[in-house]
């Protein structure tokens, strides 16, 4: 069993005041595992959880972990997020500064803006990690670094297989339609949307794809 981290005193004392601000300017991308929990608590259908952000919509680098191969130009890859309001960019389940599925958030927006290290092979560090241009927190927190811990531990477990579900695709061949990955990663696209015509096509070209399970 690993020892607990250690943890900056401005870390400890982080308290969210709910401004909404990381909820406003990023793209909250997310693991298949973050998907289920948020599927299973609101009812939704996968497709009206996420979407596929662009290298060039996020200026990501498709060598980092979550990014998604759709077909053999890297330019092409997605990264799994929660769905943006089109109007407004900010995530579709904020509403008045307010998350709707609090309970069941991704482990990104359970974790920031705290961010662990390793200083050395065998400690680990809990800091703050302030990404947002405002950030109006308060100082009078005190997080527990169990419970943090506890969070990272599975957010390493569940990111690792995600990531390994992607290398699996990849192995496949990487079909160009986000949709397959979705029923490759045994979704189903019903659920309470109406699925367009397009998904309609695209789900019946993928019947051949195997599933994360196969």
């Amino acid at each position: 069993m690993n020892a607990p981290s250690s943890m900056t005193p401005e870390a400890k004392a982080f308290r969210c005041t709910g401004c909404g601000a990381c909820c406003s300017e990023f793209w909250i991308n997310v693991s298949d595992a973050d998907v289920r929990r948020i599927c299973a608590d609101t009812g939704l259908g996968v497709m009206e959880v996420v979407e596929f952000a662009s290298p060039a919509t996020v200026e990501g680098d498709v060598e980092e972990e979550g990014w998604v191969p759709f077909g053999p130009d890297p330019a092409d890859s997605g990264l799994m997020t929660l769905k943006t309001d089109p109007e407004t960019s900010t995530c579709r389940f904020l509403q008045d500064s307010l998350c709707t599925i609090y309970e069941s958030r991704p482990m990104a927006c359970r974790l920031y803006p705290w961010d662990r290290d390793y200083p050395t092979y065998d400690s680990s560090r809990i800091g703050l990690e302030i990404l947002t241009e405002e950030c109006p927190y308060e100082n009078d927190g005190d997080e527990g670094v169990d419970a943090l811990d506890e969070l990272f531990d599975q957010d390493d477990r569940e990111g690792d297989a995600y990531e390994a579900r992607i290398e699996t695709w990849r192995r496949l061949g990487a079909p160009d339609d986000p949709v397959l990955f979705l029923r490759f990663l045994r979704f189903p696209l019903n659920g309470s949307v109406k699925a367009t015509e397009d998904d309609a096509i695209t789900s019946d070209a993928g019947r051949g794809i195997p599933t994360a399970a196969s």
